[in-house]
């Protein structure tokens, strides 16, 4: 008798919170589909995509098993969550009717409600990003690795010029403003999204600073030398290139702390 009545009240339990549970929000849908989809649980991401984004889908798995196990693309995550990946607690809900978009600073993700329900119409670029997010991550963080590197060794390029115009005597305004960019410069860090931006807006100041600087010992052929002249003008080219690399491979990996540059 007891256990009937066990039994009993575990179904109306059921019952009841299953009456409570509340119909699946935009924001709680698009969350579910970029952990299933990032996690490449392709099944479970089809169920939650409108009939035109499945066949997207299904040409995607396709192409991503041409390339090699679907194990194999899963164990490049490295055991990250989508969660953790694409920052999803930061989503926010904009729009009204059928049509509503969710999105954070990483991904923008549509949603169209067909027959009372919830369904993400799926663009290309989001699939293709959520799918390949670890090859195009490795790309972004290669790509800044380069930007730095290159934009560090002209730091220390323009502060021996700085040092050798000091040790000349000169105390000339432009010197000086040179001389506190790169302190800028040399104090920066990189390990966030905000820090990264910061420290290429440092490094726009140097440039400026060092155009400033540059331009009467140029024009007087006196302090400068042809070598610096030289160097300094490749380093400007080289990082002009790089952060034009950079940036393309940023806008692809929607990587939080690999930010796109203005």
């Amino acid at each position: 008798m007891n256990r009937m009545k066990y039994l009993l009240g575990t179904l109306l339990l059921g019952a009841l919170l299953f009456s409570c549970q509340q119909p699946q929000t935009p924001k709680t849908l698009a969350t579910e589909f970029v952990q299933h989809l990032y996690a490449l649980n392709f099944d479970a991401a089809s169920k939650l995509m409108t009939s035109e984004g499945q066949a997207l889908l299904q040409q995607t798995r396709q192409q991503l098993e041409q390339r090699g196990s679907i194990e194999e693309s899963r164990a490049r995550r490295n055991g990250q969550s989508a969660d953790d990946v694409f920052d999803t607690q930061t989503f926010t809900e904009t729009g009204s009717g059928d049509d509503v978009v969710v999105q954070n600073n990483q991904l923008r993700i549509n949603l169209h409600k067909d027959g009372g329900d919830w369904k993400v119409a799926a663009t290309s670029e989001l699939v293709d990003a959520l799918v390949n997010h670890p090859l195009y991550a490795d790309a972004a963080q290669t790509a800044w690795n380069n930007l730095q590197g290159e934009c560090d060794k002209r730091t220390k390029l323009v502060g021996d010029y700085a040092t050798m115009r000091s040790s000349r005597g000169e105390n000339t305004p432009e010197l000086k403003a040179l001389e506190a960019a790169l302190r800028d410069c040399n104090s920066a860090k990189t390990g966030t999204a905000a820090e990264r931006a910061d420290y290429m807006i440092r490094q726009e100041k140097l440039q400026s600073a060092l155009e400033k600087a540059l331009s009467p010992a140029m024009n007087a052929s006196a302090d400068f030398t042809l070598n610096y002249i030289v160097q300094l003008s490749d380093y400007e080219q080289r990082i002009r290139t790089l952060k034009q690399q950079y940036g393309l491979a940023a806008a692809k990996a929607h990587v939080k702390d690999l930010p796109a540059l203005p």
